[in-house]
């Protein structure tokens, strides 16, 4: 399973292409498209909208999401990362979840290594 993390407070359909759960950083815009997203029954029903403002920043808001991800997807394969670099923090949860496997032009890639 491809689960997309986005921290991005204007996401666009184009990032959750290919994923087949998302997890979005809560605004406006954001609560709009999951609303769409939900409509094409084309991704997991725990996906979801969270609230980064319970966060001190954005990658608090990270590796606390993807630790939810990885109990409410415990099948998750690559969880893509858009809207942060992965910190000294991130890569310490990744080393629990999996690896970062490469850089994109919007954040990472982290792929199950168990």
């Amino acid at each position: 399973m491809k689960v997309a993390l986005i921290l991005d407070r204007q996401a666009s359909e184009q990032v959750v292409a290919g994923a087949d759960a998302y997890w979005l950083i809560s605004s406006p815009e954001n609560r709009q498209l999951a609303e769409r997203l939900r409509k094409t029954d084309v991704f997991d029903l725990n996906s979801a909208v969270f609230d980064g403002d319970l966060y001190v920043n954005v990658e608090d808001a990270a590796v606390g999401v993807l630790h939810n991800i990885h109990e409410h997807h415990p099948e998750w394969t690559e969880i893509y990362v858009v809207g942060v670099e992965p910190s000294a923090a991130m890569r310490a949860t990744l080393r629990d979840l999996g690896r970062v496997t490469k850089s994109t032009p919007y954040g990472f890639v982290v792929m199950r290594t168990s």
